[in-house]
């Protein structure tokens, strides 16, 4: 069995070593193969959502090999995974990108999660009409805009308005003035999203507390805490990972701050149990976000193969996905159905063709649901939509309040 999601930290350094050093190998030594590379965040700050999400790559790899591999033309094709730990920090992630690129000779790119390592990157590969970057991660609005990139992941745009909808009608019903916007100053996809927040929470005739900022990994959150209670704030909107949003909400009950919380943070259930956060700590935070496979079941939008994908995921690692997941194992199946589909894996003009009109229903391994955009494509302008949900905690999970969109 792999490294287990919720333990991924441990043994971290030994299996990243090998993984830096030569790469992850799924696939045959005849030459009928094609080398990936993985971006990956296995350690630093993000490793949390770092781990879970290369395990979701790995096991679409898999799944595709035992199949025989990709099938160009009339002989199939088998995937070298290639691996490289960014450490969650944008200048070890330009260098391991080139090295994918010149060392290993790679010509595709899945992964990403951290948005200020896909920003670092970004200016090696942008202009690259040989490189096709499928970033099932980074929230970044934007990213999607160069030829060389395509994002099977809902940008940070995407939950925006709902964040701002809930605590404005929350703010409302408990007849205040203020909203307040903690903010993650380290999560670059933040530069452009809390502007927008803050501009439609002032349109909305609403006084904006902050943007208070905080740093990812922080231990301590005292002085966001005085700066809330300070302003009298009963509704705040959180835009950082779950860890940090867990962190926050434990000590801001602790510390006599009660009001409502809003986040699009992708929080498990394994965070708050890792957090120590009780039930009643966690009564009124809600969080947005791109649907779980588990919110899929529940509210039965593509259920079977949603369920299909936690399945096999939680038999391969002994947890359940994390937040990037579903988008990860999609996003390796949509560049297999690509490569399929443009009977190629060397003419990059073809195959991006073969991306912009892939549709739903060319990818049935799809364990999210997707928005499909005009002619049932996945891409509109190298960019996937998805149907986002509301959840709150109801004492032993995540619970799904309603789909949104």
């Amino acid at each position: 069995m792999r490294v287990r999601s919720i333990a991924w930290v441990a043994g971290a350094a030994l299996a990243v070593t090998g993984l830096a050093a030569c790469g992850e190998d799924s696939g045959s030594s005849d030459g009928s193969e094609l080398v990936i590379g993985e971006v990956a965040e296995l350690t630093g700050a993000a490793e949390a959502v770092g781990g879970p999400q290369h395990n979701a790559i790995k096991l679409a790899v898999d799944e595709i090999n035992a199949a025989g591999g990709i099938r160009i033309g009339d002989k199939k094709v088998r995937i070298k995974l290639r691996t490289e730990d960014t450490k969650s920090d944008p200048t070890v992630g330009v260098t391991a990108v080139q090295k994918l690129l010149t060392k290993d000779g790679v010509h595709y790119l899945v992964g990403s999660l951290s948005g200020a390592v896909a920003s670092a990157y970004l200016p090696v590969i942008k202009d690259r009409k040989d490189i096709i970057d499928i970033v099932v991660g980074a929230a970044n609005p934007g990213l999607n805009e160069n030829i060389s990139v395509y994002r099977p992941r809902a940008d940070a745009f995407q939950s925006v308005d709902a964040e701002v909808t809930l605590a404005l009608e929350t703010a409302g019903e408990l007849g205040t003035d203020n909203i307040a916007v903690l903010s993650d100053k380290k999560l670059q996809s933040n530069a452009v999203a809390v502007p927008k927040i803050v501009d439609a929470i002032k349109a909305a005739g609403k006084t904006v507390v902050g943007p208070v900022d905080f740093e990812m990994g922080a231990t301590q959150f005292s002085s966001q805490i005085a700066a809330l209670k300070r302003a009298g704030n009963k509704v705040a909107l959180f835009q950082g990972y779950g860890t940090d949003l867990m962190t926050f909400v434990k000590q801001a009950r602790a510390q006599g701050y009660d009001g409502t919380v809003v986040a699009a943070s992708g929080a498990t259930a394994d965070q708050v149990k890792q957090a120590d956060v009780s039930a009643d700590a966690l009564k009124n935070v809600f969080d947005i976000g791109t649907a779980f496979p588990a919110d899929l079941v529940a509210l039965k939008l593509n259920a079977e193969a949603a369920q299909k994908f936690a399945d096999a995921y939680e038999k391969e690692f002994g947890a359940p996905p994390g937040y990037t997941s579903a988008s990860a194992y999609g996003g390796v199946h949509i560049l297999a159905a690509a490569l399929e589909k443009a009977g190629t894996t060397t003419d990059y003009a073809k195959v991006r063709e073969a991306l912009d009109d892939l549709t739903v229903a060319d990818v049935p391994e799809l364990a999210e649901k997707v928005v499909p955009q005009e002619g049932d494509r996945i891409f509109k302008d190298h960019q996937a939509y998805f149907s986002l949900v509301l959840r709150a905690w109801d004492g032993a999970a995540w619970t799904t309040v309603k789909a949104i969109g």
